[in-house]
């Protein structure tokens, strides 16, 4: 059973626990973000030896 308070003691900890969940979830965000952008530099780091797919200038014939 869920326990509602109406006490206004627990609003600064309710307050910073919200703000916490906040910075967590832009932190998660943020490094996902910056994988998505390298994954393909990663990628064609390690591809790059034996094949030309990852190069810009490749012409396909």
């Amino acid at each position: 059973m869920t326990v509602v308070s109406n006490d206004p003691i627990w609003w600064p900890v309710i307050n910073s626990y919200r703000i916490y969940s906040y910075a967590e979830a832009v932190s998660f965000t943020a490094v996902i973000y910056d994988w998505v952008l390298t994954f393909e530099q990663v990628v064609c780091g390690s591809c790059y030896d034996w094949s030309n797919r990852c190069t810009k200038n490749v012409a396909i014939d």
